[in-house]
C-alpha cells in the first residue's frame, strides 16, 4: 500500500488517499505474510481493495434481478466484504461469512465506513465446522464455488445457517473468462451447471451473461 501511495501514476483524490491509508493500517495489523487470497491480492493489486474497484459491479446489478434473494441474506464467501456492504447500502439486510481472518478484517473496516442504514455483520467461520450465528432466509454466493472441488460438506453446513427450502444465488465465471489457477471447475452451459449442483439443490432458473463473463443460477435447498 505504501508503494501504491508513492506511485506517481496513482490517483490522488483526498477520498482515495484516506481510504488507502485506512486499508494500510488494516494490513499492518494483520500482516501480509501468508498465501491466502486476500493477502496475495494486497501484495500484488492494492487497488483491488478500493471502493472504486467495486462500484457498479455486475454482481450487484445481477442480485437485483433475482428477487427471491430476500429477507435476511447471507453472503457466503464474502471475501473483502465490498459487495456485501454495497448490497446493504442499496437496502438489503445482509451479513457476510468467510473463513479467512484477512477477509473479515478488511470487511469490518469496509463496513465501518459504510453509509448503510443497517451495516452488515461479518463472521469468520468455516460453515462445515462452525455452528450458525444467525438463521438466514437466503444465500448469495458470488464467485465462490469455482474454488470448491466437492461442496458436499459446504452445503451440509450451510443448511444450518439457512432456513429450510431457502434460496441461494450462485454466480461463477463462464468457462475461462477469469483465468485463475485456483479455479477447480469451469462451466460453459446452464445444464451442466444445474447437473453439478443437483445432489444438493433444486435448480430454479439461470442466465449466461457474456457481457460480464458469468453464469448465474437460482437454486433452492432440498
Amino acid at each position: 500500500f505504501q508503494e501504491y501511495m508513492n506511485d506517481s501514476r496513482a490517483p490522488r483524490t483526498p477520498e482515495e488517499r484516506q481510504e488507502t491509508e485506512g486499508l494500510a493500517k488494516v494490513f499492518e495489523a494483520i500482516g501480509l505474510d501468508g498465501d491466502d487470497l486476500i493477502r496475495d491480492r494486497a501484495r500484488r493489486h492494492p487497488t483491488f481493495f478500493l471502493r472504486c474497484h467495486w462500484e457498479n459491479h455486475p454482481e450487484l446489478w445481477a442480485l437485483k434481478r433475482f428477487g427471491e434473494i430476500t429477507g435476511k441474506v447471507l453472503d457466503f464467501g464474502c471475501g473483502s466484504g465490498h459487495l456485501t456492504v454495497m448490497a446493504a447500502e442499496s437496502g438489503y439486510i445482509i451479513d457476510g461469512v468467510d473463513e479467512l481472518d484477512s477477509a473479515i478484517a478488511v470487511a469490518w473496516h469496509v463496513s465501518d465506513t459504510s453509509y448503510a442504514d443497517r451495516p452488515p455483520q461479518f463472521w469468520q467461520a468455516d460453515v462445515t465446522k462452525n455452528s450458525a450465528k444467525v438463521q438466514y432466509d437466503s444465500v448469495w454466493a458470488s464467485h465462490v464455488f469455482e474454488h470448491i472441488k466437492d461442496p458436499t460438506d459446504v452445503f451440509a453446513g450451510l443448511r444450518k445457517w439457512v432456513k429450510p427450502e431457502g434460496h441461494i444465488l450462485i454466480a461463477v465465471p463462464f468457462g475461462d473468462a477469469y483465468p485463475d489457477p485456483s479455479h477447480v471447475h469451469r462451466w460453459i452451459d446452464l445444464k451442466e451447471f444445474e447437473d453439478f449442483f443437483s445432489p444438493w439443490l433444486d435448480f430454479q432458473y439461470g442466465e449466461i451473461d457474456m457481457n460480464s463473463g458469468c453464469i448465474r443460477a437460482l437454486f433452492q435447498f432440498k
